[in-house]
């Protein structure tokens, strides 16, 4: 799939793959639908900067990689990927909504949590929490 550097929008969704080869050459991609697969490793979409929309739920992800350069992101859902540390977006000047609710965040996440929503996002969704109900922060 290296040869699709001209990709803008890949769907891939509930299939039982593990990688996407060639990520790193679709640098047009605009759209990634990776809901229900079997990737766990998403960290070739830090490289995808004119990445708009990010769809990763329900994959078993421990973390995502550093989304800071990603400022045409403006959508990222992430729920129930087993994540363990909320993603920051704070460097993504687009991101609008995002949903990350179903996760394992613990008060260490709260720091960021709070710089997300002084950033005014339409639609920010980070609970409820796996195991242990709303994450409420001070």
């Amino acid at each position: 799939m290296s040869a699709l550097t001209e990709m803008l929008y890949l769907y891939v969704s509930r299939n039982p793959i593990t990688s996407i080869p060639g990520l790193t050459s679709m640098t047009k991609l605009r759209t990634l639908y990776a809901d229900s697969t079997g990737i766990t490793d998403f960290s070739d979409v830090a490289g995808l900067t004119t990445l708009e929309r990010l769809y990763i739920s329900d994959n078993a992800i421990a973390v995502l990689p550093d989304l800071s350069a990603l400022d045409s992101l403006h959508t990222l859902h992430c729920q129930n990927s087993g994540l363990t540390d909320i993603p920051d977006v704070t460097g993504c000047d687009a991101i609008d909504t995002y949903y990350c609710y179903w996760n394992y965040f613990g008060q260490d996440d709260c720091p960021t949590i709070q710089a997300i929503e002084a950033m005014g996002l339409s639609l920010f969704d980070y609970n409820p929490q796996k195991g242990s109900g709303d994450l409420v922060c001070p």
